[in-house]
Formats: C-alpha cells, sequence, structure tokens
C-alpha cells in the first residue's frame, strides 16, 4: 500500500483496502463478505491500475485465497 505512486484510485485505494481486510481477517474479525471483497479489488486494480504495480498488486492475494483457503479458515466455508 505505501509503494503506490498515489497517480491512479485503483492502485492507491486499492491495496490500501486490501491491507486493512487482511489485517482485519489476521486478528480474527474478518467477514465471510471479505473473501469477495478481496477478489473484487483484485480484478478492479488488474484492470484499471496504469502501472504494472497496481496491475499486479493484487494477484498475490487472489493466488492466496485459491491455492490455500484453508487460511481464512471458518470465512471460506460461510461464503
Amino acid at each position: 500500500a505505501h509503494e503506490s505512486c498515489g497517480k491512479c484510485y485503483p492502485c492507491q485505494i486499492g491495496t490500501q483496502r486490501q491491507a486493512e481486510i487482511l489485517h482485519r481477517i489476521q486478528h480474527g474479525h474478518g467477514q465471510p463478505v471479505d473473501i469477495d471483497t478481496l477478489l473484487e479489488l483484485a480484478t478492479v486494480m488488474t484492470d484499471t491500475s496504469i502501472c504494472g504495480l497496481g496491475q499486479a498488486a493484487g494477484w498475490a492475494v487472489t493466488d492466496a485465497i485459491k491455492r490455500w483457503p484453508e487460511l481464512l479458515g471458518s470465512m471460506n466455508d460461510e461464503r
């Protein structure tokens, strides 16, 4: 979130929002809607960011959700 140049909102706000959601999940306060929100943010960032950083910033989160759903615990079961 801190590496964004700030020239486009999808990257600037998207990475901040992803970090906030992941922090909440990490501390046990995640909500079932968070998974869908993370996936949607990643798609918007990929499709609308100006540079490669913003376009690729959501890929790690998307891949983690798809490859290791157990990391999200019971939230993934509630989707």
